[in-house]
């Protein structure tokens, strides 16, 4: 059967002939220089070399087109043009692979540089069709407004799912688009990118340097593609995504073994942008992002990735040298306000067993920092791996972290809500003892809950630290520990006072011995451990607490206590750490 869509009026007795698969007039090509008919025949009257090979319902088509001026819908679109009532008509029941293929310097006056392929949820008994891209080639193709490469075209209704489209072991290389979508514009369809399809320098002039994806049915998948040196003149330097907001439940987006590299955007997302019109999340809306890496990318805000929805980053995830002109110099999430109420895109780091999402070198208006949260957006950390955020996070957005091991080197630029509900958030804070600097940002309020434990790492010598200023709060019912558990702290107006842990020592089985050892403690910690004694002190900390001790009676077991005299060179009561004693032996063996 052919589906048409009609730029005239047809008449009644047209339309019926269509719908009842009626013999047509005569078929040329008016919008491709390549036409397919219903049959899966190629109209080709220009003569460039292409084959169609039609298998039941899929036609299988080859082309080689270098140096062609397509029309609307580029060298080749699934569709002809009814002469006698002007009408345009589809293939509406085959599945069309592209494969083999080659595309150079070719161009289109509207959409789909090389191919257009059109898609309906009307078609194939209303579950769409399944197209692919396959080993084929697009290099230097331009369309005048989307899909420099590819533009994936949706016909009918605009609320529903308009099949798929697949493309796998491909290449897009250095194609434009006078809007969006430098390399690939999609539609209503659900796009896939498998098996080393590579995409580099793409550029879009407004949105999308590689892919643009557009409406709220539109999903995309990513597994094991890299993008490399792409660019758009706006949004999304290597992939735009984009909702009006409105509905809910059907968007949804994967990246999975993807590599994103040198891509920039000039306003938000370097890599990637996931934008609303309507700032407000969806349910059932997320882009999850698995097992990539991002690097070198660059943007005015969210130098890698700049968020209006859900976003959620699990399994090894890498984020390292990208760098925003504003904010956000790996990932900014916006949020806002509206009559009243906050709103706002929500982050989720969650890293697994042995597991890593790392964050390192990436940089914000000239300094430091990873993850930028915006007021009204959220951050949630969670898993049983490592979090690290070497960099930094900064601004007003909520945190809430229940993972088991997180370390931020820098929160200066954190004035939000962070709220430890289980595990250890750890915060560099060695360069804030005995400073008039504060280690979080005006009007932070850090809550550290039953359960959860905040470290303050690089402290190795008792003293106060400022933690948050007077319009914000610290607020402890979990555990606050440091380097060690010889060092423990008191709470006065967001000021901890850091003082060598005597209910630590007296409660470990030194004997006759706790005194003077609580002594020479006070004077390590009051000159400052050397990184050799910080790092005996740590590891006898860590390993030897007995087992089911709270934080208020915790004590070292009977090997701790033997531990601590073989690191003292067999005396319990030595004032020194850094003896010959090559205390690892200790602590690895069993």
């Amino acid at each position: 059967m052919i589906f048409t869509r009609t730029r005239l009026a047809c008449s009644i007795a047209v339309a019926a002939a269509l719908m009842t698969g009626s013999a047509f007039g005569a078929l040329d090509v008016t919008k491709s220089t390549i036409g397919m008919d219903a049959d899966g025949t190629l109209l080709n009257p220009s003569g460039i070399e292409a084959t169609s090979k039609v298998e039941g319902s899929t036609a299988t088509v080859n082309i080689t087109a270098d140096k062609v001026n397509g029309a609307a819908y580029g060298v080749f679109a699934n569709m002809a043009h009814e002469t006698s009532d002007n009408t345009d008509v589809y293939p509406t029941s085959l599945n069309i692979i592209v494969s083999d293929s080659q595309f150079t310097t070719t161009t289109s006056t509207n959409a789909g540089g090389a191919v257009t392929l059109w898609n309906s949820a009307e078609w194939n008994g209303g579950q769409g069709l399944s197209h692919q891209v396959v080993n084929t080639a697009f290099t230097g193709s331009t369309a005048t407004a989307m899909g420099g490469a590819l533009a994936i075209m949706r016909y009918g209704n605009t609320n529903q799912k308009a099949g798929s489209v697949a493309v796998s072991a491909s290449t897009f290389d250095h194609n434009t688009s006078g809007t969006t979508g430098g390399a690939i514009y999609v539609e209503g369809t659900t796009l896939s990118v498998n098996n080393g399809t590579q995409f580099s320098n793409n550029h879009a002039e407004s949105y999308g340097g590689a892919i643009y994806v557009y409406g709220v049915e539109t999903g995309l998948t990513v597994n094991g593609a890299t993008f490399t040196s792409n660019s758009s003149g706006k949004s999304g330097g290597a992939i735009s995504l984009w909702s009006d907001g409105k509905v809910g439940g059907d968007q949804q987006f994967e990246i999975n073994n993807a590599v994103f590299d040198n891509n920039s955007a000039t306003s938000k997302g370097g890599a990637i942008a996931w934008l609303q019109t309507e700032y407000t999340a969806k349910d059932g809306q997320q882009l999850s992002i698995t097992n990539s890496t991002f690097t070198h990318n660059s943007a005015a805000n969210g130098g890698a990735l700049y968020a209006e929805d859900a976003v959620a980053l699990s399994g090894n995830v890498s984020f390292e040298h990208n760098t925003a002109s504003a904010d956000g110099g790996a990932i900014y999430v916006k949020g806002g306000t509206d009559n009243g109420s906050t709103f706002g895109g929500e982050l989720t780091l969650s890293a697994g067993a042995n597991e890593l999402i790392h964050f390192a070198d990436n940089t914000a208006n000239g300094k430091l920092n990873d993850i930028f949260l915006s007021t009204g957006s959220s951050a949630s950390f969670t898993g049983q791996g490592r979090i690290e955020l070497l960099s930094g996070l900064a601004g007003a957005g909520s945190v809430t972290s229940d993972a088991a091991n997180v370390y931020v080197a820098d929160v200066t630029g954190y004035t939000g809500k962070l709220e430890i509900t289980g595990g250890v958030f750890a915060v560099e804070a060695g360069d804030y003892l005995d400073s008039e600097k504060y280690l979080f940002g005006t009007g932070a309020q850090v809550t550290v809950a039953e359960g959860g434990e905040l470290k303050l790492a690089g402290v190795t010598q008792t003293g106060s630290i400022k933690v948050t200023d007077g319009t914000g709060s610290l607020n402890n019912e979990g555990k606050i520990s440091f380097e060690d558990a010889f060092l423990t702290s008191e709470i006065n107006n967001g000021t901890l006072t850091i003082t060598t842990n005597s209910k630590f020592i007296t409660g470990s089985d030194f004997g006759d011995d706790s005194t003077e050892i609580q002594a020479n403690l006070a004077n390590l910690f009051a000159r400052g451990a050397t990184p050799r004694e910080s790092d005996i002190l740590e590891q006898i900390s860590n390993k030897f607490v007995a087992e089911g001790d709270t934080a208020d009676t915790a004590a070292l077991s009977a090997e701790g206590v033997e531990a601590f005299r073989q690191a003292t060179g067999g005396s319990a009561t030595a004032g020194a750490f850094n003896v010959a004693y090559d205390a690892q032996t200790q602590f690895t063996d069993s």
